[in-house]
């Protein structure tokens, strides 16, 4: 394989990475906007309750953290590297490695939050209001 197809490769990897990454924005914003419009009422059902309303956009948040976390599942090999690698993957990991972790911590805070909105949401909505 010569110089070129290796830049070429790495070229791609990144594009990978960055898709990744970036696609996640908007499935973060999802997960921490839908529970805040549920709390307020935002397109509840007929005859749908506000705090049933509130606790089942827990588990929307659920489903959005997962996401991201499956995206990032799918470029971790890349961020984090094992075995031999080139001076283009180690310069591309460095780049990528502290939005990778702020995105997934975020992720996993929104898992972690959605999960308690299924569970206690309807008991959260009503002590505040």
């Amino acid at each position: 394989m010569d110089d070129h197809s290796d830049e070429q490769g790495m070229a791609e990897n990144e594009v990978v990475i960055r898709k990744a990454l970036l696609w996640s924005i908007p499935l973060l914003m999802m997960t921490f906007i839908l529970p805040i419009l549920s709390f307020n009422g935002f397109m509840v059902p007929t005859g749908e309750s506000n705090a049933l309303w509130f606790q089942r956009s827990g588990s929307l948040m659920v489903i959005c953290a997962v996401w991201v976390e499956f995206k990032l599942f799918r470029i971790s090999g890349d961020i984090f590297l094992s075995g031999l690698w080139t001076s283009h993957e180690v310069v591309i990991a460095e780049r990528y490695k502290t939005p990778f972790q702020a995105v997934k911590y975020i992720a996993l805070a929104g898992a972690v939050l959605g999960t308690v909105i299924w569970g206690y949401g309807d008991i959260l909505r009503n002590f505040t209001t």
